[in-house]
């Protein structure tokens, strides 16, 4: 309309400037001309004001104008971006206000009937951000209400995915966003939470963004429960919850060192680096070294350290601590530190290198801390693998047996009941009979209880809180499925002092002689804790105290005593024997029974025979001499009956007597562990628990690190084999073998060369 009224102006303009030309020339004589311009002129002029202008035919290019702006983000450093303008008019356009937003968890809205949470990005999306913002639900895009729906492709989009895919996103968003066999749509979800995290949380109020970030951490954490099979998710996962805490929340980092450490994880590095550029002289955290170790070193995330993870965190800390005197300090270095964030989106690529300091140095790539800690988590390995066979089988007492002290058994709930019900069996029962106990922990006894079975009972009883008596690692003796055992609370001897040793043998002889004569005398019961209780070490001497008792119902034989005694010195030696004879006249009579036990035990002892007789007429001067042992049973000024024939017999032995006593000393056999019959397989690491076909494909299999799955498929062709049963046989017996899996299933499937003993 402008453009004809303009027109018209034009054409009225002409018309008068026609006339006017024309009056002019008819008043200057010449009317001739005037007439020729009213009538040809004035209508070419009009003509030419009012026809229609065609597009040129051929364009002319303008020249191209390159300039620069900057695009900045609350994450990095500004980042350049060059723009073509096409002419040099042209000016760059203010940046649009985004037509979507970030809903809260505590927001809902209802799209296409469904009634949806918050925690999701609703809005449009222009033409230029269509691909870069996959997880905004446009409320104008159609759905279709069908039950099923095509797969999603590998990046799924809200834009993008078609309406029945839309539709079942929302369902899942609408029904508690659950479990789903589609994992499309938990990333999808995901999405989301990766740009309000790197994109938008920086432009809200920090009592906004916390709220945000808190529910997303919450939720994040339900959700790696629920999908906590799929390796992707949790890597992504994690790497985002590293993010969150980094960039918003550094003071809480330590909140991070307990979960399992991703691949390169974000928080260790940052927390590490932080370590050698703040406080270089501060022991670095044992959870932080682990993180260390297994996210940067070259050690295999294998199924059993993921699994037993609290486990490992246990062991570690044990063996890191002991062998770095306190905690490894961090060196720096020339390296400096940068984090990148490795989406699972698109479109976040300008803003996923985080901000640190400058001068910051990355020290997780320096080879001497990392070989320090190759050499820790290769000492607590073989531990954790032992626990993890005992787990698989669902050992019960193996796993009490292997379950390293000071980890809480809460996480495995049945290991938990049974320890409960171990528990309140004790309170009643003192002193059970190793079959019950057996049962308790279920570990099966025949009629004779191997050492084997008394270590497995000691250390699951010590998982549970209490101390087995007697403890097999400390002093050992032969027990049978009859008979009872001793438990009382309190933590476990790794072993006893040499004071203790010597306590402990002068007990376990003394009862031997105690009950020589058939009958153990109350005064020689206190005889015996007298060295008890001199005994300094409270710990020890709580033990050895419920060693004598155990001791005394139960009649010891003097086998195993050599092993014992070789470890004395001759002063030792001679203390014990000085005891024993106190022991012998503890009960006021001295029957050759006892005189021959003694004789026994000097043998024992490697001391001269004639010692017996030179001892006892030292402590008993005559016959007749009153002995007042420290008792209330025994009357002051009763005497000490000895046997003068069996003392006489004593001082006249001749050496062949002394010969048949050494033989029968020799005859009595040492308790020895029992020995497992050995495999001849036992020297390859299956422990022949696979045929040749597939020991072959193993050992093929451990030539390389990685392996197609047409590869495998080829070689197993040529064995005969299934590839995939074939695969799991070998990762079958790895475990029961090594206690740990050898492949990582897959395509490619990963070969654990470390897991093999060396």
């Amino acid at each position: 309309m402008k453009s004809l009224l303009k027109k018209l102006w034009y054409a009225l303009l002409t018309t008068l400037g026609g006339l006017f030309t024309v009056g002019l020339l008819g008043s200057q004589g010449y009317p001739g001309v005037g007439i020729i311009v009213l009538f040809i002129g004035l209508p070419i002029a009009l003509y030419l004001i009012f026809r229609s202008r065609k597009p040129p035919s051929a364009k002319i290019e303008e020249p191209v104008i390159s300039t620069t702006i900057e695009v900045r983000s609350s994450f990095e450093k500004p980042r350049s971006r060059t723009v073509n303008v096409g002419s040099a008019s042209y000016s760059i356009p203010k940046q649009t206000k985004q037509k979507f937003r970030f809903l809260g968890k505590g927001e809902s809205v209802s799209v296409h009937g469904y009634e949806l949470g918050g925690l999701i990005y609703l809005g449009n999306t222009s033409d230029q951000t269509f691909d870069e913002e996959p997880a905004v639900i446009n409320p104008k895009l159609p759905v279709k209400k069908v039950k099923l729906a095509d797969p999603l492709d590998y990046w799924p989009n809200y834009s993008r995915i078609n309406a029945a895919q839309r539709n079942r996103y929302l369902t899942w968003l609408c029904e508690g966003r659950g479990d789903t066999d589609e994992l499309g749509y938990v990333f999808l979800y995901f999405y989301g939470f990766e740009r309000y995290v790197l994109r938008d949380a920086g432009q809200d109020s920090v009592e906004q963004r916390d709220q945000n970030l808190s529910d997303i951490v919450g939720e994040l954490l339900r959700l790696r429960k629920l999908f906590a099979h799929n390796r992707s998710f949790e890597s992504y996962s994690t790497q985002l919850l590293d993010v969150i805490y980094v960039v918003y929340w550094p003071n809480r980092l330590g909140e991070r060192k307990s979960s399992f450490p991703s691949n390169k994880s974000i928080a260790a590095q940052y927390a590490i680096a932080q370590v050698a550029n703040t406080t270089p002289d501060t022991p670095l955290d044992f959870d932080w070294a682990l993180h260390w170790i297994l996210g940067f070193g070259p050690v295999s995330r294998t199924k059993t350290i993921r699994e037993q993870y609290p486990v490992l965190r246990s062991l570690f800390k044990a063996v890191y601590e002991t062998a770095t005197k306190g905690g490894l300090k961090v060196p720096s270095c020339k390296t400096k530190l940068q984090l990148w964030v490795n989406t699972a989106s698109r479109g976040l690529g300008d803003v996923s290198q985080l901000q640190v300091p400058d001068s910051w140095c990355d020290p997780t790539g320096l080879k001497r801390p990392i070989s320090q800690l190759i050499a820790v988590h290769e000492e607590v390995m073989p531990a954790l693998r032992t626990l993890a066979k005992s787990v698989a089988k669902k050992d019960i007492a193996g796993i009490l047996a292997a379950w390293p002290s000071g980890v809480p058994t809460d996480s495995v709930p049945k290991l938990h009941q049974v320890i409960q019900r171990v528990k309140v069996f004790i309170e009643k029962h003192r002193s059970p009979d190793v079959t019950t106990l057996g049962k308790l922990i279920g570990i099966p006894v025949e009629e004779k209880v191997s050492a084997a079975q008394m270590k497995q009972m000691a250390t699951a009883l010590e998982t549970c809180g209490y101390v087995l008596v007697p403890d097999p690692q400390i002093t050992s003796s032969a027990i049978k499925a009859e008979d009872t055992v001793l438990v009382y609370r309190g933590p476990r001897l790794g072993e006893l002092s040499p004071e203790g040793q010597w306590v402990a043998l002068s007990v376990h002889m003394g009862c031997i002689l105690a009950i020589a004569d058939g009958n153990i005398h109350r005064n020689e019961k206190t005889a015996l804790q007298r060295i008890v209780n001199a005994h300094p070490n409270s710990r020890e001497r709580e033990y050895l105290e419920a060693y004598l008792d155990w001791r005394l119902g139960h009649p010891p034989s003097t086998a195993g005593l050599k092993k014992q005694i070789d470890t004395l010195t001759d002063s030792q030696r001679n203390e014990i024997g000085k005891t024993l004879i106190s022991v012998a006249i503890a009960d006021g009579e001295l029957p050759s029974s006892e005189i021959k036990q003694l004789e026994k035990l000097y043998g024992r002892l490697g001391l001269d025979p004639a010692l017996v007789t030179q001892y006892l007429h030292t402590s008993v001067v005559s016959p007749t001499q009153t002995l007042t042992p420290d008792t209330t049973d025994q009357d002051q000024g009763s005497e000490i009956r000895l046997d003068e024939s069996a003392l006489i017999a004593h001082a006249e032995s001749t050496k062949e007597v002394q010969d048949v006593l050494h033989r029968i000393f020799q005859d009595e056999p040492e308790i020895e562990e029992a020995q497992a019959d050995v495999n001849s397989a036992s020297d390859v690491w299956h422990e022949g628990r696979l045929d040749p076909a597939h020991e072959e494909l193993a050992s093929w299999l451990l030539t390389g690190e990685e392996w197609s799955m047409d590869q495998i498929t080829s070689k197993c062709r040529e064995l005969d084999l299934l590839a995939q049963g074939a695969l799991e046989a070998i990762n079958d017996a790895a475990f029961e073998a090594l206690g740990d899996s050898l492949l990582e299933l897959g395509d490619p499937v990963e070969v654990y060369r470390d897991v093999m003993p060396a």
